[in-house]
């Protein structure tokens, strides 16, 4: 189990929420990212990633697991882009 600790002043409720605005803008920021957003609108498979909205992973906990997520983000990304600048141009109809 999970202890949380709460901010002074600060109500369980707005700890909670807090931590989840701040997971849910981490995921969102990378997938605003236009190589995210390309990636999607293609179908590539793409590794799953955290569940921000389950609390009860520690903040260390879900640090780590989006360190792992990003970094299998930009294996993937990143083939991607490699296989993208090896196709010939003919390929996207130019």
């Amino acid at each position: 189990m999970t202890m949380m600790v709460l901010v002074e002043g600060e109500s369980p409720e707005e700890t909670c929420a807090r931590r989840l605005a701040k997971r849910v803008e981490g995921l969102s920021s990378l997938q605003r990212r236009p190589a995210f957003i390309l990636a999607v609108l293609h179908g590539v498979e793409l590794p799953a990633a955290p569940d921000p909205y389950d609390l009860s992973v520690s903040k260390r906990a879900w640090e780590s697991e989006m360190q792992r997520w990003r970094a299998a983000l930009r294996e993937v990304l990143y083939d991607i882009h490699t296989l993208a600048e090896q196709t010939p141009m003919s390929v996207y109809g130019e």
